[in-house]
């Protein structure tokens, strides 16, 4: 009886702890993996085809796009809810001529997408 009352004590810590991590990154914190088999603009700034990381802060208002620990970009976006959740990690651009400008990110089993750009908000800053 001891035995399994540690266990369950450690296995309520644990969720506690995991609980609370995921409460200090925010409701509106996305951090995620996105690789992006065609170059692609944000705003303005080319970002080369391959893996990144995506952080997207509710609270300013802003996602950043890495490269490792380097920041490609930086721009206005927006949370913005979609009619059911995403089925696999969708990425929605338009196209003039061979540019590609992102538009939105949807991460998979996400009911939300990211919305680039804040629909015509500041300009990217592009990060070196």
């Amino acid at each position: 009886m001891k035995n399994l009352m540690t266990r369950t004590l450690i296995a309520l810590a644990t969720l506690t702890l995991t609980g609370s991590m995921a409460f200090a990154a925010g409701a509106g914190d996305i951090k995620e993996e996105l690789t992006f088999t065609k170059d692609m603009t944000i705003n303005g700034v080319l970002v080369k085809k391959g893996t990144y990381n995506v952080r997207f802060n509710e609270k300013t208002g802003e996602v950043a796009i890495l490269q490792g620990k380097n920041e490609v970009v930086r721009t206005s976006a927006r949370l913005v809810d979609r009619k059911g959740k995403s089925h696999r990690t969708e990425i929605t651009y338009t196209e003039n001529g061979s540019t590609r400008n992102l538009q939105e990110i949807a991460f998979d089993g996400d009911s939300q997408s990211i919305s680039i750009g804040n629909n015509g908000a500041a300009a990217a800053t592009p990060q070196q």
